[in-house]
């Protein structure tokens, strides 16, 4: 039975650095290829329908996409979704973006990507960014909102009868865990013994003490904000819904799968430390080292080419193969 690949994440998922290719094929006959046929959605929508494929890549993926948008068009989606087998796929992007609603433009967006505004609103978002990422953000919050994404969408999904899977990008969940959040060691990254936390890491103080909300205050006041255990409650939360759940996948990324190249542009942006890796993980590459690399789109190191699709492709086809899940 054919099933709706419906696709959600950032350029990433979209298929950004598929560029169109003229294969020669036989009689002197040129056949295009374009990003809707080679992206990851597309090779997915192939294995599961065969020839007919085009038709089942529903891809609500955006370049510039947030997990916060990811998550509102899934609930949007599924209200009206169609009728017949459902397939969610779902490509986690990095963790600090997020939507707004702007009520003068009368549209959701991402204020961190400006380029598509004119100079006005560029203005409005460059001095709501500034002020964002100085006064009301930090990795810790951020970590705990894309926990609180994934039940959403497994809840939705569920609720509504609805295949999934969800997976990693360029969100590097596995990675931030080691930076600013919890110590790491072996393969089980959510329930491994957790050390000292990174002294990024600043305790939750968002909680109203009033008197309607004192019995739920009271359980809070039992977390030792100083070594902030309301995180490890959120960590802990993860492990519920990861550990017997295929479904949720992970262990690696898109990126890692393909060499790693996004996780060097992010050192000096979240001040990681590269050398707190999760096994198996790729660090620190040159650039010059990236440049040729037929896995990533050439002259554009932030997203793959479309052999980096096809081994982001097969490596989940296993996956999904050995679970049981296709």
């Amino acid at each position: 039975m054919s099933k709706n690949i419906v696709t959600l994440g950032c350029s990433w998922a979209w298929g950004m650095g598929c560029k169109a290719l003229s294969i020669p094929i036989s009689n002197n006959k040129i056949k295009k290829v374009t990003r809707e046929e080679m992206r990851v959605s597309a090779l997915l929508s192939k294995q599961i329908n065969g020839e007919d494929y085009h038709q089942y890549d529903i891809n609500l993926a955006l370049p510039g996409g947030s997990n916060d948008r990811s998550l509102r068009i899934l609930s949007e989606w599924l209200i009206d979704k169609p009728n017949g087998d459902n397939f969610v796929f779902v490509a986690l992007t990095q963790p600090a973006r997020h939507e707004i609603w702007w009520d003068d433009m009368g549209r959701w967006l991402n204020p961190q990507v400006g380029t598509q505004y004119d100079n006005i609103h560029a203005k409005i978002l460059k001095k709501y960014n500034k002020d964002y990422y100085k006064h009301f953000h930090n990795n810790t919050q951020d970590y705990e909102r894309i926990v609180r994404i994934i039940q959403q969408i497994i809840a939705l999904c569920e609720y509504h009868e609805v295949e999934y899977f969800i997976t990693d990008a360029i969100c590097n969940l596995r990675f931030f865990e080691l930076n600013g959040f919890v110590s790491n060691k072996g393969p089980h990254w959510w329930t491994e013994k957790q050390e000292k936390y990174n002294s990024r890491v600043k305790p939750r103080t968002d909680w109203i003490k009033e008197k309607e909300h004192s019995d739920f205050l009271n359980q809070m006041e039992a977390f030792d904000w100083d070594n902030d255990k309301h995180h490890k409650y959120t960590i802990d939360t993860l492990n519920r819904i990861v550990s017997d759940n295929p479904r949720v996948y992970l262990d690696t990324t898109w990126d890692q799968i393909i060499g790693g190249a996004n996780l060097s542009m992010i050192d000096d942006k979240y001040g990681a430390d590269l050398s707190l890796l999760p096994d198996g993980w790729n660090g620190m590459r040159d650039e010059n080292e990236l440049i040729g690399d037929e896995l990533y789109a050439e002259g554009d190191l932030g997203h793959p080419s479309q052999q980096g699709n096809e081994k982001i492709f097969k490596h989940f086809r296993n996956y999904l193969r050995k679970n049981k899940l296709i």
